[in-house]
């Protein structure tokens, strides 16, 4: 049976596939300790990680983390590209105006 609501990818080079995990813990006065750890799939290297207070600052998190990797962070496999960019070259290249997905969108982030 296959997995509902998720894409998986094969990471084929750095930076291809990130993944993340939400860890909880406790501190010694019972405090909640939330960490949310950022990987690249293919070295297997730890990105980021944060910690945050509640299920809204991890959504913040995650999404700040994301416009800044396809907004403003050159990728070497895209010719040192922002994907944003590579991708509005390639459809003004092909003359292209409106995006066909070739697999299932993922879903925002929901806690």
């Amino acid at each position: 049976m296959e997995p509902v609501g998720e894409i998986i990818n094969k990471a084929e080079y750095p930076n291809h596939v990130w993944s993340y995990d939400f860890v909880e813990d406790r501190t010694e006065r019972d405090g909640k300790l939330k960490i949310l750890a950022i990987i690249d799939e293919y070295t297997r290297e730890r990105l980021n990680r944060e910690i945050f207070r509640n299920g809204k600052e991890a959504q913040t998190i995650v999404e700040t983390r994301r416009q800044e990797y396809n907004n403003h962070r050159p990728h070497s496999s895209l010719s040192y590209l922002t994907p944003s960019e590579f991708a509005r070259r390639y459809y003004e290249r092909n003359q292209l105006t409106e995006v066909k997905q070739p697999v299932k969108k993922a879903g925002s982030l929901s806690l």
